[in-house]
């Protein structure tokens, strides 16, 4: 038996967690700059010529190597990450515009009410969000049509 609250319709894990709450709990880390001043690299040769050694000694190449490689790796995973926070959006804010279509139709409002009830979903989320109404109004209708799309 579980303590997460079941929403009517929702489907699976992902749908019936605390979705803010796990969402704010996730931290991303702190990246220090790297740069000619970096401490690890003083000291070091600039390069080990070759044939080199092995094991290889440090280099500030083979520092610099090292950090390149890690970083676009990292940049990699952060690329997923970006995508999926993005399907992430696009699910919430079909689901907000779907709530004021549900509640527009409970509660009997015309169709220029309902329009009203829209419109000022789109402007919820523009304020949450921090983007233009336009912006966010466009991203309430590709998220809809998305998800409408792809879901079913």
């Amino acid at each position: 038996m579980s303590n997460r609250e079941e929403f009517p319709g929702d489907r699976g894990f992902a749908a019936t967690v605390d979705v803010a709450g796990l969402l704010a709990a996730m931290t991303l880390p702190s990246i220090e700059p790297f740069g000619p001043d970096t401490p690890v690299l003083a000291g070091l040769p600039a390069y080990i010529p070759f044939p080199p050694p092995r094991p290889e000694p440090a280099s500030r190449v083979g520092v610099a190597r090292a950090v390149y490689d890690t970083s676009m790796t990292a940049l990699a995973v952060l690329k997923r990450l970006e995508d999926a926070t993005a399907a992430c959006k696009a699910a919430l804010v079909a689901r907000v515009i779907a709530a004021a279509h549900v509640e527009a139709a409970a509660t009997n409002l015309d169709p220029w009410q309902a329009g009203i009830a829209d419109s000022s979903a789109c402007t919820d989320i523009a304020l949450t969000l921090c983007i233009p109404e336009r912006t966010a109004a466009a991203l309430a209708h590709h998220s809809t049509a998305l998800l409408t799309t792809h879901h079913h």
